[in-house]
């Protein structure tokens, strides 16, 4: 072959590879913005719909249709709730809220129904978490699992007697804001057997209190959509 055929050969075999190489880069480089643009985007936020001012405040769970049983599930959610407030909130004067519910007892017994305030001022609050419970399901058949949970939540300033959330026009008619709250199908699996039932009743009150006491705290995500704690 003359020295002209090789350079030709020569020049043809650069011009595949340079081809080959862009294209390579032009495939890589999709994978390689979608990855810069999943590490440079903001994680997500979910802003907090009311600030509570950091003042004593108690829980206290009202359910007097007996929505929830046994009656430690009611402290356990109260508990939930104080515990994140202090945590990942910014509230420094937390009153236990089994102490409300002494306190509800206490007043009870006296011959009429103790009103929020009343509740507040026998703990020493200055304002009140007031969670009504509207249902506590576990099961619609009594054997697999189909969690609910619902509530009308509202906070009163247990001076002034007056509702301070909700604030907005929208819920001015009604009883609190609304909360609801279920589990991902995709998580029942580890509910069902012997004792599942009880696992799954200390979960959804678990996450009962945590959904409430979001209401109150801005919560920031990660992109799989995992609570952050706070640093």
């Amino acid at each position: 072959m003359t020295s002209a055929g090789l350079l030709k050969r020569f020049l043809l075999f650069v011009a595949a590879i340079s081809i080959g190489s862009a294209i390579a880069s032009l495939s890589g480089g999709c994978n390689i913005a979608a990855a810069v643009d999943a590490v440079t985007r903001p994680d997500p936020v979910v802003e907090a719909k009311h600030t509570l001012p950091d003042v004593a405040t108690v829980v206290f769970i009202d359910d007097r249709r007996n929505q929830i049983n046994p009656v430690r599930v009611r402290r356990q959610i109260a508990d939930e709730i104080t515990a994140v407030l202090i945590e990942e909130g910014s509230m420094t004067d937390m009153i236990s809220a089994r102490d409300a519910v002494a306190a509800a007892r206490r007043l009870d017994s006296a011959g009429s129904v103790a009103g929020i305030n009343q509740i507040g001022e026998a703990v020493g609050a200055d304002q009140v978490i007031y969670v009504e419970a509207l249902g506590f399901q576990l099961t619609r058949n009594g054997l697999s699992p189909d969690p609910m949970a619902a509530f009308n939540v509202r906070v009163l300033d247990v001076r002034s007697g007056e509702r301070t959330f909700p604030e907005t026009e929208q819920f001015q008619a009604a009883t609190g804001h609304p909360v609801q709250v279920t589990i991902p199908r995709k998580d029942w699996g580890q509910f069902t057997g012997s004792g599942g039932l009880s696992k799954l009743r200390t979960y959804l009150a678990k996450e009962s209190g945590d959904t409430i006491a979001r209401l109150f705290v801005t919560t920031h995500y990660t992109q799989a959509g995992e609570k952050m704690k706070p640093l």
